[in-house]
């Protein structure tokens, strides 16, 4: 087909098919890496010329001018190559498809300059400049030394971009603090913390000064209580121990003796005042004796007392037989057999 009453040939030799800039400049962070792409900064993905090949791809799309018979532009390869120290040659071959359906390819060289500037983050990081602080607390108050490397770990798991908004980690004697840039990134690790541990989130917000437009200077404090459970903790719900299969999604899994399963919400769980745990006292280890047609006979081994069982309350009576042991509770005068020990 032609174009612009020209073959595809003759239409490259004598028109443009895009124009570009010859230079483009490039803002980089010197501190953290990242990139300032239209406008906005883009955290580090890769090495400094990954990074300057994502922003300078940016940028020719934005800039280049094609012709009104191209319907659809392209970067199809960016080779960079380093000249000085804040100067770069760009290689670029653009792609182009004509409102004809045909497609063509034209390679372009335009000159990188590289500009070294704090971006926004590390400005405030320097001066200490934080919107919000994550206050990491237990459920009854001190944070458990368990939770706290759960924390730990899982911070340090965070996106780059919410990993990299945290400007300080204070450990005190009731929890972590995390001092956090921007109450934006503050408010997402909370919900994070939330969908993963039904943590309990409390916002407060306290005016420290104005701004030079005016406007009231707030900075923003967000409480993040842990439940303090983990996966095998026997717990009491509706007066019955049960025990803890998981914590995910903001929903706390329980299976109780007679083999339910309960899912509850992190809401529902804090709605509830928290669960209470089984005393250490309370749990012990029991054999097997006999399984009857409707009762399951236990040997206590610390007293050697026979306890017996009816069938109906143990969720899995069918897999037990004489000489299994298993961890039972003995709570209110009544035995209630978890599993397997």
């Amino acid at each position: 087909p032609l174009i612009g009453g020209l073959c595809l040939e003759c239409y490259l030799e004598e028109k443009r098919v895009v124009r570009l800039p010859s230079e483009v400049e490039i803002a980089v962070c010197p501190r953290c890496g990242s990139v300032r792409v239209q406008g906005a900064w883009m955290p580090p993905a890769g090495s400094l010329e990954e990074a300057l090949r994502t922003a300078v791809e940016a940028e020719i799309l934005s800039k280049a001018r094609p012709s009104p018979d191209v319907a659809q532009l392209w970067v199809e390869e960016i080779e960079l190559v380093e000249e000085a120290r804040s100067k770069w040659k760009a290689r670029i071959r653009l792609g182009a498809r004509f409102r004809q359906g045909v497609e063509a390819f034209q390679d372009f060289l335009v000159d990188v300059r590289m500009h070294r500037v704090l971006c926004p983050q590390c400005i405030r990081r320097a001066g200490k400049a934080y919107e919000a602080t994550l206050q990491l607390r237990g459920a009854g108050g001190r944070l458990e030394e368990e939770d706290a490397r759960e924390l730990s770990s899982f911070i340090r798991r965070l996106p780059r971009h919410l990993h990299d908004s945290i400007g300080e980690v204070e450990e005190k004697r009731e929890g972590i603090d995390l001092k956090v840039l921007d109450q934006s990134s503050a408010r997402s690790i909370a919900s994070k913390l939330r969908s993963r541990f039904a943590a309990k989130i409390l916002e407060t917000h306290k005016v420290v000064g104005r701004r030079h437009d005016g406007k009231a200077k707030v900075r923003t404090t967000i409480l993040v209580r842990m439940p303090g459970l983990r996966r095998g903790d026997i717990v009491v719900y509706n007066g019955k121990p049960a025990v803890v299969t998981g914590i995910s999604g903001n929903r706390i899994y329980l299976e109780t003796p007679d083999g339910k399963r309960i899912t509850l919400s992190g809401d529902e769980y804090w709605k509830m005042g928290g669960l209470e745990h089984v005393d250490s006292s309370e749990t012990r280890i029991m054999m097997v004796t006999a399984v009857t047609r409707d009762t399951l006979h236990l040997l206590d081994l610390e007293n050697y007392r026979v306890v017996e069982v009816p069938l109906r309350e143990v969720g899995l009576a069918e897999m037990l037989e004489p000489g299994d042991k298993v961890r039972v509770v003995v709570r209110g005068g009544r035995t209630y057999i978890l599993g397997k020990a």
